[in-house]
């Protein structure tokens, strides 16, 4: 808003209601507790309006259940649901989520006793016609008119006349041009050279982005390729890899089912009875995942490689009702192990 003095113009709403005044109260009391200077108003209208923003967030984080608060249309929602007063007045949204009926207050420009020119809030309004209320401790003033509701300004401020209009043109206008056209002269030289300089600017530039786009092409292309070549790699160190002792079957499943004419059959039972010896095997399947057994032995090796003992033991897993195929079938890690019966690993 200008600062010229009778002018009347908008702000976002501050209001002083009993919610205002308790926060400031509140606010108050901590400032004094640890020190600080105390507030006798808020600086400045938007540090309310955050206020009430954090308020906002804040409930309707506290309407949503935990399992979807990162679900952001559900909170956002919620924040479309509340109606609560705040600090900055009732706060409520639209379904478009914009401010339900916004207030503005009505300010201004009035003359103080030491002649000094001051900002007053003298009602406020909405964003209809009609919605103004000038509630404020002080009456508007209006430039030329004078203080009061019952005064009517005009449209414009009134502009003084010049008595001798033709004096000012010769006195000060002809002298201003004289001095002025030679600078425009000066002025529409560097004009036309800047105008070439950039159109030679934009030439170049295009040039440029020319030459990154086709050099972004070629990392491009060379990014892919390496990434192709990378995965030829990894699969050829999955085929060098140190299989298991027990030789698999060629088959693509994970899970193949033992007979008990294997001697891997009788190995896990020979350990069951060490443990369990009232325990006896209703079926038997190995479990036949390449990529996990690649991760274990290279992992084994580099161990072994600088003289560390690998410390492999074989241990029994307990699942309980759980379906064993959620631990073999992981995505991530290929083998889960937080599951087992009653929280534990056997």
């Amino acid at each position: 808003m200008p600062p010229v003095p009778g002018y009347i113009g908008v702000t976002p709403f501050r209001n002083r209601n009993a919610d205002y005044q308790d926060f400031l109260r509140r606010l108050q009391q901590t400032q004094r507790a640890q020190g600080k200077d105390i507030w006798t108003d808020f600086p400045d209208y938007a540090s309310e309006y955050a206020v009430d923003s954090i308020l906002s967030l804040a409930k309707a984080l506290s309407n949503t259940p935990p399992e979807k608060r990162l679900d952001g249309n559900y909170v956002t929602w919620q924040l479309r649901k509340l109606d609560f007063n705040g600090i900055t007045g009732r706060v409520r949204f639209t379904p478009q989520g914009d401010r339900y009926n916004p207030r503005f207050s009505i300010m201004n420009l009035q003359k103080q006793d030491d002649n000094s020119y001051e900002w007053v809030i003298v009602g406020s309004t909405g964003p209809t016609e009609g919605s103004a209320n000038f509630t404020g401790n002080k009456q508007p003033c209006f430039a030329e008119v004078g203080c009061g509701k019952d005064k009517i300004p005009t449209d414009s401020y009134p502009v003084p006349k010049d008595e001798d209009p033709i004096r000012i043109w010769l006195v000060v206008v002809f002298p201003v041009v004289g001095v002025l056209l030679p600078i425009i002269g000066v002025l529409l030289v560097f004009y036309s050279k800047a105008r070439r300089d950039k159109k030679d600017l934009i030439t170049n530039i295009a040039e440029m982005k020319e030459k990154i786009h086709r050099e972004l092409d070629d990392i491009d292309n060379a990014v892919e390729k390496a990434k192709r070549r990378r995965n030829d790699l990894i699969l050829q160190r999955g085929a060098l890899q140190e299989k298991p002792e027990i030789p698999w079957c060629d088959t693509d499943k994970t899970l193949v089912e033992v007979q008990p004419d294997n001697d891997q059959y009788w190995t896990v039972a020979e350990r069951l009875q060490e443990t369990m010896p009232d325990a006896h095997i209703s079926k038997l399947w190995r479990i036949q995942n390449e990529s996990l057994w690649s991760y274990y032995s290279f992992h084994k090796d580099r161990l072994e490689m600088v003289d560390i003992d690998h410390n492999e033991r074989s241990v029994w897993h307990g699942t309980g009702s759980l379906d064993p195929s959620v631990i073999y079938n992981d995505r991530q890690d290929g083998f889960t192990m937080q599951f087992s019966r009653d929280g534990f690993l056997g």
